[in-house]
């Protein structure tokens, strides 16, 4: 039969880190939905989004198909934003 080992859980100090997560987390998380959803996140998206855009007619791509593989990315980079949980 096995023995089990008591676990010794500082509670005081785990509820110390709780009170002070939840102190700090909403900033943070504040922090980080300001910088995906920024005027410069939304900039850098349409310059990486041209980038990939030119890339693709240069290598010799119809453009039917450029542009239907960008609208794909732009797309593709949007859900990633969008499936970051929102306050």
């Amino acid at each position: 039969m096995e023995t089990k080992k008591k676990i010794d859980v500082p509670v005081k100090e785990f509820s110390a880190l709780m009170d002070l997560m939840g102190e700090k987390l909403p900033d943070i998380l504040t922090a980080i939905l300001g910088t995906l959803y920024s005027e410069t996140a939304g900039r850098n998206m349409g310059k990486a989004v041209g980038a990939f855009y030119q890339e693709l007619l240069a290598s010799g791509l119809t453009q039917a198909l450029v542009e239907d593989m960008a609208k794909e990315y732009l797309q593709t980079m949007a859900h990633r934003i969008t499936i970051v949980p929102q306050g």
